[in-house]
């Protein structure tokens, strides 16, 4: 249901569903991304509105997205990568056109073939502030092999890569931290001609501490 008070200019909306929504996200050579330049064409605010007429206030309780996909692309790279994000479900709770009031996340997916990706917390727009529950699982390593060059002296021929911990934003610094666990396994590393130069089964990772702005990388542990 939808509730309108006026003249206080207020709005509450119990829920929106989106069923199977798809999008098309590409980052250019340039580095841009493909929505950029559409959202700058977008008509800006009517400036023209009364000063004394508050801004209006709306409410969703609850935005619902279910079995969405996106269809990724990076040609920063050569060849291009493209990669499918499928399955999505997503669930934001108290959702207002005040950026300070927290947002309630759920979010799972499923990541090219194998891997499992979800997160859930709440988060503050602005000034940025939350904390999130991420997890992923059997994250394809094969595909950070576009990022070393096509003049790479080695190869990633195998390897999947699990994470878990909390990650913490904030509009102060360090902006953002991660704190948790992750693991690699089924690696595999051949050199230009194709032979095995770094192989193991599983190795784990604990007691990560990652932050940004300013970097830093910490680790606890490492055990194969």
């Amino acid at each position: 249901g939808m509730t309108v008070h006026w003249p206080q200019r207020t709005a509450t909306i119990g829920r929106v569903s989106v069923a199977s929504p798809w999008v098309l996200a590409t980052r250019e050579k340039v580095g841009t991304l493909n929505w950029q330049s559409l959202m700058a064409r977008l008509p800006a605010a009517d400036s023209a509105a009364s000063a004394d007429a508050p801004p209006w206030s709306v409410r969703v309780d609850s935005v619902v997205v279910t079995d969405g996909e996106v269809q990724a692309m990076d040609r920063t790279v050569n060849p291009a990568l493209t990669l499918a994000v499928t399955a999505i479900d997503a669930r934001f709770a108290g959702v207002s056109t005040d950026s300070t009031q927290p947002v309630g996340v759920a979010v799972s997916a499923s990541v090219g073939k194998k891997a499992k990706v979800a997160l859930s917390g709440r988060v503050a727009p602005a000034p940025l502030a939350g904390v999130l529950e991420v997890k992923a699982d059997g994250l394809d390593l094969r595909l950070a092999q576009r990022y070393l060059g096509p003049a790479a002296p080695v190869q990633i021929a195998s390897g999947a890569a699990s994470v878990q911990g909390k990650l913490t934003l904030k509009s102060g610094r360090p902006r953002t931290t991660f704190d948790g666990n992750s693991s690699v396994t089924a690696m595999m590393v051949r050199d230009s001609a194709g032979d095995p130069l770094l192989s193991w089964q599983r190795l784990q990772v604990s007691g990560i501490r990652y932050s940004m702005a300013p970097d830093l990388l910490r680790i606890r542990r490492m055990s194969f």
